[in-house]
């Protein structure tokens, strides 16, 4: 057991991350059964420090004993009886881990790292590029390499490859082989079956010293520059301007192939970058598209075949997920988007309201009762006069309150009123100023009224989500969206619409204007850009100023993706050259002249009138012809009973 023991101190003293976490972990099973079996060590030394003393010891108790004594890192002990407690936020990943397995058959053996790694995973802070030792206790009755290909094809599905295994050498008991496996080995071979190569030995010659035989890097990078071919498996579905699929083609492997889009671009770039084939696979099968939590910790959509191990990476606009599942992980971010919510633009008003609106409410309230007022009082003076007067009365045309009212509408509508008013200083003073203050106000009118004829405005719109959530608007939501911003929906948003349909949604504000609908800026940006603009090219759905949140757009990948290396420098470059910024404003032009020969009315600052634009001036025709026939029929039915 010494060896053992100064086998993985070199290891972890050579290797080992100073000051992050070193997990040790083993079976509950195998702690058991270890217990009942001592071992009587000799007194060495490792390092300055005394080893064991001729005492009767635990194999793990001694290996925590002295890596305590070492003070190099945090040491925590894992077994399959653990229960791990959720780590405060923010929390830092492991540094490295150690696995001991009692078990001599290979299945008991991979089933025991199976068991002990699916534990550790199930933990925030596990680390997939941490440095893995696998030590197998007991020498194996299988062959020694099957059981290592067998632990190394289930490190290759986790992504734990700086990893190696230590099995003893099952001719030499002073000798322990050090395997590990290179996943892209040879040059051209994907990785299907792995195959483990023997990388050293520790030994413990007859003098007692011991070592490696040949000093190789134990931990050497395995990811090479060039993968020669292999498979990226890429989940995503067809949403521009992300992930667009122009052409109806298949490829050779009968996967979509999607041939636009800014982060199709990217993918594509990242396998130009590493030499490997970009692999599309189809919409996912459960109808969902970016994927929501179903309660059990397991995600639905393109987030989910990620979470399962059923592609390495999950594009279309995606907001950061690592916080939300253990399993997965977020490229460096290429753009910075905002939630809002978005609305069909103010409506302007009806043209027949324009003969109305040139002036305000008090100002109409305020032209009728000047308009009453002076009728009143030309009557009463005329009657007060004519009750002075002995001669007969000639002009009847302001004797009573009907004939004074006529007259001055007569004014108002710049049409001739009586020719002989009465020969009264007061009256004729009075209808003088009456003449000039509507010709005043109608000089006014005229001027604006071509305007609001014209452009009759916009009406007032939502600006606030306070607002908008009282407003008795539908407010719509995507499961998504819901998930990962985690939405209190049963306290504010309760009477919720469902809007995983995300074009179907914006297509209902766009048309009816009854639903706002919280997405992605910039999805939304583009879906307007091509579909609803008006003739001026002014969009018809507008986002409130208000910004709901603020997210980082990146690629969700499995955890430990072995090319997220090669992937975050391409984008290092991308960014810093504005290469990603300008194929985002190449793809929103191309959309736009694609839509352009769409716009078939001509804008400017001169407007033909028409039809259209005089509806207000049938309006109160017939509102005005209506009320004659009212006063027709009550006067006929008056003149009916005397």
């Amino acid at each position: 057991m010494v060896l053992w023991i100064q086998c993985l101190l070199n290891i972890a003293l050579q290797y080992f991350t100073i000051n992050r976490a070193l997990i040790l972990s083993y079976s509950n099973y195998q702690f058991r059964n270890i217990t009942t079996r001592a071992t009587t060590l000799s007194t060495e030394h490792y390092n300055g420090f005394n080893i064991s003393s001729k005492t009767n010891v635990i194999f793990e108790n001694l290996l925590i004993q002295y890596l305590n004594q070492l003070n190099t890192w945090p040491l925590l002990l894992f077994n399959t009886n653990t229960i791990i407690e959720e780590p405060d936020r923010p929390y830092r990943l492991h540094g490295s881990y150690v696995i001991l397995t009692d078990y001599q058959m290979s299945i008991q053996v991979v089933n025991d790292v199976k068991i002990q790694l699916n534990k550790l995973r199930n933990n925030w802070e596990w680390n997939p590029r941490a440095r893995c030792v696998i030590i197998l206790t007991q020498s194996q009755q299988n062959d020694v390499e099957d059981t290592a290909d067998n632990i190394f094809k289930y490190l290759w599905s986790i992504r734990l490859v700086n990893s190696v295994v230590i099995i003893p050498n099952p001719e030499q008991n002073k000798l322990i082989n050090i395997y590990t496996f290179f996943p892209y080995y040879p040059a051209g071979k994907c990785p299907e079956d792995m195959k483990s190569h023997l990388l050293d030995q520790y030994y413990l010659n007859e003098k007692g010293n011991t070592g490696f035989r040949t000093q190789v890097n134990l931990f050497p990078e395995k990811i090479p520059n060039d993968i020669k071919g292999c498979p990226i498996i890429i989940s995503t579905f067809n949403l521009p301007p992300m992930a667009m699929k122009k052409r109806d083609t298949k490829a050779l492997d009968d996967h979509l192939t999607y041939d636009e889009g800014i982060e199709v671009r990217l993918v594509l770039q990242l396998g130009k970058t590493t030499n490997s084939t970009v692999v599309f696979r189809p919409p996912p099968a459960d109808g969902e598209l970016w994927g929501f939590d179903v309660g059990n910790g397991s995600w639905t959509g393109i987030t989910g075949e990620v979470q399962r191990g059923l592609s390495d990476m999950a594009i279309n606009s995606l907001w950061s997920r690592s916080h939300l599942l253990k399993e997965v992980e977020d490229s460096r971010e290429h753009f910075i988007d905002t939630a809002r919510w978005f609305i069909a633009c103010a409506k302007p008003y009806p043209r027949w309201s324009s003969l109305t609106r040139v002036f305000k409410p008090t100002l109409w309230l305020g032209l009728l009762m000047a308009y009453l007022i002076v009728g009143i009082i030309i009557w009463q003076v005329v009657k007060i006069n004519n009750s002075f007067n002995t001669e007969p009365i000639e002009n009847q045309a302001y004797t009573s309150l009907q004939k004074c009212l006529l007259n001055f509408w007569a004014i108002i509508l710049e049409e001739s009123a009586s020719n002989n008013p009465p020969h009264i200083g007061v009256i004729r003073a009075i209808f003088m100023v009456w003449v000039l203050y509507c010709y005043a106000v109608n000089t006014v009118y005229q001027a604006y009224l071509t305007t609001f004829l014209i452009n009759p405005g916009l009406q007032p719109q939502v600006t606030t989500e306070d607002e908008l959530v009282h407003s008795g608007m539908k407010l719509g939501l995507e499961d998504g969206i819901i998930n990962v911003l985690s939405i209190d929906i049963e306290s504010r948003y309760r009477d919720y619409v469902n809007c995983n349909d995300i074009p179907g949604c914006l297509h209902r504000t766009a048309t009816k204007g009854d639903l706002a609908v919280l997405f992605s800026k910039y999805m939304m940006q583009y879906m307007i850009t091509v579909k609803y603009l008006n003739a001026d090219a002014e969009p018809i759905v507008c986002d409130l100023q208000e910004e709901f949140s603020t997210n980082l757009i990146s690629c969700c990948l499995i955890k430990g993706f072995v090319l997220r290396r090669h992937y975050d420098k391409m984008l290092i470059y991308l960014l810093e050259g504005g290469i990603v910024n300008h194929w985002w404003n190449e793809i929103l032009y191309a959309s736009l002249l694609e839509v352009a020969k769409d716009f078939n009315l001509p804008t400017g600052e001169y407007i033909a009138l028409g039809m259209e634009h005089l509806q207000s001036a049938f309006y109160f025709l017939l509102m005005g012809l209506l009320c004659a026939f009212i006063v027709f029929l009550l006067e006929f039915k008056s003149k009916k009973k005397k």
